[in-house]
């Protein structure tokens, strides 16, 4: 009889209890900021949109307002590599980062992997950004209360 192997382990940080912190919505898109609730807590981010789902634990709670900066272009977002992306979070072995695309300037990409080790690209159009930036404004709103 053949093993089961897990192909995506959950991390230590998204099994244990976990409470809502904040969320918004706008649009077609939901985002939703999760919190463990251990004496060190980690952060995820949900972001439900109308075709993709994707949930991933953050750098810190900080990095909420990094990617609300990056997809509202602000100059100077801190923690922007070389190549002008931004890596926000992890899902098991695999980096999450957000990217500008080069040939379209209104077209940003969240990436799960990275170069060679891509498993993952989400296009998000301007529509798109706009309404994941307002949703974030929400989520970081309720953050600061």
């Amino acid at each position: 009889m053949q093993k089961r192997r897990e192909v995506n382990p959950p991390s230590r940080a998204m099994t244990e209890d976990v409470g809502q912190l904040a969320c918004g919505s706008s649009e077609d898109w939901e985002v939703s900021i999760n919190q463990t609730l251990g004496a060190r807590p980690h952060y995820a981010l949900e972001l439900d949109g109308p075709r993709e789902y994707i949930r991933f634990r953050l750098i810190n709670r900080q990095t909420v307002g990094l990617i609300h900066d990056y997809l509202s272009r602000v100059a100077g977002v801190a923690n922007v590599s070389d190549d002008g992306s931004l890596v926000i979070g992890a899902t098991g072995q695999s980096q999450v980062l957000l990217a500008w695309d080069d040939e379209f300037a209104d077209r940003c990409f969240l990436i799960v992997g990275h170069g060679s080790n891509t498993l993952v690209r989400i296009t998000f159009l301007e529509r798109d950004v706009q309404a994941i930036r307002e949703a974030l404004s929400q989520a970081l709103s309720d953050m600061a209360t």
